[in-house]
C-alpha cells in the first residue's frame, strides 16, 4: 500500500457489499488482473493471506486468489455459483479438462476444477478466451 495516501486499487472491503455489477467483460478483465502474476494465484482456496491462511477473496488481507476467488473478490460475495462471469469462464474450459459429470456441476465448480488441475498460464489463457468471447 502506498505511503502517500494514494488509494490502493486492490484494497477490497472486509465486509461484502452487493452493488450493481460491471459488464461481464470488465469483470473478467479485473479478475484476471488480480491473478496476473503467479504469486497472486492459488489453488484449492478462493483467497489466502501472505502466510497462507484461508480468507474470503474480497478480504483486504488476501494476496492470492484462485480463478473463482478473483471473480468473487470483485463481486464481493461468493454465493452465486452461476454468476455470468463464471458461466463465461466455464464455457471456455477445454472439453478434455472436465468429465461429463463435471460438466453438470455449477459453473463455479467447473472453473474451480480447472483452476486446481491447471497451470497459472492455463488459467490466464482461460480468462483470455472468456474475455475475447464476452
Amino acid at each position: 500500500m502506498p505511503f502517500d495516501a494514494t488509494p490502493d486499487p486492490l484494497a477490497i472491503p472486509l465486509v461484502p457489499q452487493k452493488t450493481s455489477q460491471p459488464p461481464v467483460r470488465d469483470l473478467l478483465c479485473g479478475a484476471r488482473a488480480l491473478i496476473a502474476r503467479p504469486e497472486d494465484w492459488c489453488v484449492l482456496h478462493q483467497g489466502r493471506t501472505a502466510s497462507g491462511v484461508y480468507v474470503q477473496p474480497w478480504d483486504q488481507r488476501a494476496v492470492q486468489r484462485c480463478a473463482i476467488g478473483a471473480v468473487f473478490a470483485l463481486v464481493r460475495h461468493n454465493t452465486d455459483y452461476e454468476h455470468p462471469a463464471l458461466h463465461a469462464l466455464a464455457a471456455q474450459v477445454p472439453a478434455k479438462a472436465l468429465s461429463e459429470d463435471d460438466r453438470q456441476l455449477p459453473s463455479a465448480c467447473q472453473v474451480a476444477i480447472y483452476n486446481n488441475a491447471s497451470s497459472h498460464a492455463d488459467v490466464l489463457a482461460l480468462f483470455d478466451r472468456a474475455i475475447a468471447a464476452a
